[in-house]
């Protein structure tokens, strides 16, 4: 038996919010990516690659600025999440998103992060973790 369309309206209306949390480029100016496949093989990475950091953003604070935006240069990968003591560990674009999205306003975070470097005389990249703090807008 079919509902009346009032009687649907008024429950749809009442119903939970499905909004999605803001996306984490707009609240904290970074956007990411799945690491490229070479790095996964050549380096052993696992997170999220930073695809971009918008200037003057609470990234762009906690990272010390953009990224350089050249393909020549190893993406800076963040592998976990540290929120409250608590350590959650990044694979994938999903499960960043999923640690980013319970996050509340003023909560304190720790990303760490893989970041490229270039020891002199040597001829390849080589990562070290850092660790960038910040609080959720």
């Amino acid at each position: 038996m079919a509902e009346p369309a009032g009687r649907w309206q008024l429950r749809s209306r009442w119903a939970a919010p499905s909004a999605p949390a803001l996306p984490t480029d707009r609240v904290l100016g970074i956007s990411v990516q799945a690491v490229p496949q070479n790095y996964v093989k050549k380096y052993a990475l696992t997170g999220v690659a930073i695809k971009s950091i918008q200037k003057d953003s609470v990234a762009a604070d906690a990272f010390h600025g953009p990224l350089p935006e050249r393909s020549d240069v190893p993406p800076w990968v963040i592998d976990t999440i540290i929120v409250e003591g608590h350590v959650n560990e990044i694979h994938q674009p999903a499960d960043f998103d999923r640690v980013m999205s319970g996050l509340k306003r003023g909560t304190r975070v720790a990303f760490g992060v893989m970041v490229p470097k270039f020891p002199l005389g040597s001829r390849d990249y080589t990562y070290d973790r850092n660790y960038f703090p910040l609080m959720i807008p």
